[in-house]
């Protein structure tokens, strides 16, 4: 029996862990009926509110849930790398607990998996377009990056920065994860197969909370990631 490890990074996450889970419960129940097994880690990056409260809660009712705990911040990417270290399944999928992309979603990415995919982005496609302030402080850089990274692996990549993703698990021992590579993450990947799709996903405004990401963050990663992403490219 294949096994599937849901992996979510969660910093001051409080309002959105129980809704979040009470829509994945469905898709968790199509996974089983599926003939997969489950698990499902939670990453507690450091949160300073009640999320890890909430994460024992879940944890006690379900044994299938893990809670990594980090005792400081120390980045999505870090928290992406300690879920993966932990994961025990065959595909891995990563989602933001966040909610901004709905959980229904998830299936899409195990039906490529299944049909040979070796890596599977989303990108949000109605997240491009809000209000003017989003357009500037967001989108544009986002965009940037995206056209960057497009033309450095010559494959279009919409959305680098998207939390739903699925592959399978081998492919991590080519691309190593670390804090500020893991928004370049779908390039290398890109890079280390040809087995590569994007899929445009449903996009929702976050109802709880405001992202820990800042523009400055994004411009820091970029500057750090780019050179290092080019010279992989030619390295290949």
């Amino acid at each position: 029996m294949n096994k599937i490890s849901l992996i979510i990074p969660c910093y001051n996450e409080e309002g959105n862990i129980l809704p979040l889970f009470d829509e994945l419960l469905p898709v968790l129940k199509e996974i089983s009926d599926r003939g997969y097994s489950w698990e499902s880690v939670f990453v507690d990056d450091g949160s300073t509110d009640q999320t890890a409260n909430y994460l024992k809660y879940l944890q006690l009712k379900h044994n299938n849930i893990f809670v990594v705990k980090h005792d400081i911040n120390r980045g999505v990417g870090n928290a992406y790398r300690s879920g993966f270290l932990h994961a025990r399944g065959d595909y891995i999928i990563t989602l933001s607990a966040d909610r901004e992309i709905p959980p229904q979603e998830i299936t899409r990415v195990i039906d490529l998996l299944e049909s040979g995919e070796i890596f599977v982005n989303t990108n949000r496609s109605e997240r491009w377009g809000k209000t003017l302030a989003v357009h500037l402080k967001w989108n544009i850089p986002s965009k940037i990056v995206n056209s960057t990274v497009s033309g450095i692996v010559s494959r279009r990549i919409k959305d680098v920065g998207s939390g739903l993703k699925g592959f399978h698990k081998s492919l991590l021992n080519d691309v190593r994860v670390e804090d500020s590579r893991y928004l370049y993450f779908p390039a290398y990947a890109c890079l280390n197969t040809v087995k590569f799709k994007e899929i445009d996903v449903e996009f929702r405004a976050r109802e709880w909370g405001r992202s820990s990401r800042r523009p400055l963050s994004l411009v820091k990663e970029v500057l750090i990631e780019t050179p290092r992403l080019f010279w992989h490219s030619i390295r290949k």
